[in-house]
């Protein structure tokens, strides 16, 4: 592996506690969250993990009654939060824009009528984070592995795995800006016009700052290589040189990553706000609305979870048995610690904003952080600590370029991201 850990973190990957156990420090109560893909697996523990810290969590599914019968037994075991099912289909981008839109409308309605629950909100921590209007973390768990290519040729892996969160995202971004929904509109539109930066107007109207992304991403992308055609506008692609599995589940890993950095780079606490310049650097955020947000990709590691469905027929399964006593496979609970943690610590917070870091040494834990000198946060997660992620996955370039080719490709600007 061409990278290791630099910088120790809250808890370590295979503790023993798991997904579940929450800590008064995380802040999480009352927050809004959303987790892709949270009816199984590492997303199922990181719904749980998040509601046992008092968050509200929006399990967003493409199998509606798997996603009901999850949420059923989470509500079963009276945890401190609490959990909505909607549904989200990666692959398809009308399902994605719905989704989005169904957030947006129910978060407006909730934060116009503070004296109800509404229905979407799911219990006490819902109605208190839904009134507030804003997300405050966004889990991107959702993806495939191993299939075959959709009818018309596409690359499933890109379409499940990068385009589809990266649409979602994008649409979710206005809904999660330092001080989202809460920021009275005058207060917020005066701090803005004074030329404060998005963390200062969202402070003017008591907001705070900005949610958090986690893109549960993988060390796979190591292997990961992306080619992209960047040409006029209607030719932009990513190249299709590969066809086998492996290398295109490498690549959109990859590109997770990649996402990630850029995010973190335009809408970070010192991003540029949706610059359309490549390679530019994320200087200032004087205006920018949407900035403040802490982008993360996380490896959860070999965890045996329903990705491996893609894999393995059901007659097949068994074959991971002989494996489980040599420790090669986590527990869904082990692997969503990483999630988690990148959700919920505080640590993040004390490590400022700017532009995702690559291996740069974080803040000591429990040092101030924040402001002028502070370390960036961390790009790539794995056991709670931060690895250097791949050369090709810290090329600022590279970033840039997917951004604009999966703009391109999803329908939306460049520049700007608007609500759905």
């Amino acid at each position: 592996m061409p990278a290791k850990t630099v910088a120790p973190a809250a808890t370590g990957g295979s503790s023993s506690a798991g997904a579940g156990s929450g800590s008064a420090g995380d802040g999480m109560e009352g927050k809004y969250c959303i987790v892709t893909g949270a009816n199984s697996g590492i997303g199922y523990e990181v719904a749980r993990g998040l509601m046992q810290r008092g968050a509200h969590v929006v399990m967003a599914c493409r199998n509606a009654a798997a996603c009901e019968a999850a949420a059923e037994r989470l509500r079963a075991e009276a945890l401190p939060g609490s959990c909505a099912c909607r549904r989200l289909d990666l692959e398809d981008h009308a399902s994605i824009r719905a989704f989005a839109a169904e957030q947006a409308a129910e978060l407006a309605a909730a934060a116009a009528t503070p004296a109800a629950t509404p229905a979407s909100a799911g219990g006490r921590a819902g109605g208190c984070a839904a009134r507030r209007g804003r997300i405050d973390v966004l889990v991107n768990n959702a993806g495939v592995m191993g299939v075959a290519p959709a009818p018309d040729g596409t690359d499933r892996h890109l379409t499940a795995n990068h385009f589809g969160p990266y649409l979602l995202t994008r649409l979710l971004l206005p809904h999660m800006a330092a001080g989202g929904g809460e920021a009275e509109p005058g207060a917020r539109a005066a701090a803005a016009g004074a030329g404060a930066t998005a963390e200062a107007a969202g402070a003017a109207a008591g907001g705070g700052g900005g949610g958090r992304v986690v893109n549960v991403a993988s060390r796979a992308h190591y292997a990961g290589r992306l080619a992209l055609v960047t040409g006029p506008p209607g030719s932009e692609r990513v190249a299709d040189d590969t066809r086998h599995w492996w290398w295109q589940y490498a690549r959109s890993k990859l590109c997770n990553v990649l996402f990630t950095a850029e995010l973190q780079r335009r809408y970070g606490s010192g991003g540029s706000g949706g610059g359309g310049s490549g390679g530019g650097g994320g200087s200032g955020g004087g205006g920018n609305l949407y900035g403040g947000i802490i982008a993360t990709a996380v490896s959860p590691g070999l965890v045996d979870s329903g990705i491996f469905r893609y894999l393995l027929p059901e007659w097949a399964q068994w074959l991971k048995a002989p494996l489980r006593p040599l420790g090669l496979f986590r527990t869904p609970a082990q692997g969503a610690e990483v999630v988690i943690y990148a959700a919920s610590s505080p640590d993040l917070d004390r490590r400022g904003g700017g532009e995702a870091g690559g291996g740069v040494s974080p803040t000591p834990k429990g040092a101030p952080g924040g402001g002028a000198g502070a370390a960036a946060p961390p790009l790539f997660l794995h056991d709670c600590r931060e690895m250097q992620p791949s050369a090709a996955a810290r090329d600022p370039r590279l970033a840039a370029d997917l951004w604009r080719v999966s703009a391109a490709l999803v329908g939306l600007p460049d520049e700007e991201d608007t609500a759905p």
